[in-house]
């Protein structure tokens, strides 16, 4: 199942999570994208050198195919709460692994002359 870190009170203190899910905390996981997710991207693997896009109306179909082995791993690109996220989920032996990666970068000083 997803632990608490999936989805932080302070994203800001949290910029890598990774977890190990059964098959249903996959379908968590996507479920809870797929309803607070805002402009989701999708990319799937499907085998050694087979990639391919999806769309995010195709979300609530992924966790079905990476339970069943049609799908090696799925990399999902996303803003919750404000924040961009990066995450892939992938088969393991016995279960399935998430990796999610808060992505946002600083914001650029507003002044040219201001240098970190």
């Amino acid at each position: 199942m997803i632990s608490d870190m999936s989805r932080p009170s302070d994203p800001n203190r949290v910029k890598l999570v990774r977890e190990r899910l059964d098959a249903a905390g996959v379908q968590q996981h996507l479920t809870l994208i797929r309803n607070t997710g805002e402009q989701v991207e999708l990319r799937i693997k499907g085998g050694d050198v087979a990639y391919s896009e999806a769309s995010a109306d195709q979300l609530a179909d992924l966790g079905r195919q990476l339970v069943d082995g049609s799908i090696v791993a799925v990399q999902l690109r996303y803003l919750q709460d404000g924040q961009e996220w990066c995450d892939t989920l992938m088969r393991a032996r016995k279960d399935y692994r998430l990796v999610r990666m808060r992505t946002e970068w600083p914001e650029p000083p507003t002044d040219p002359g201001s240098r970190p």
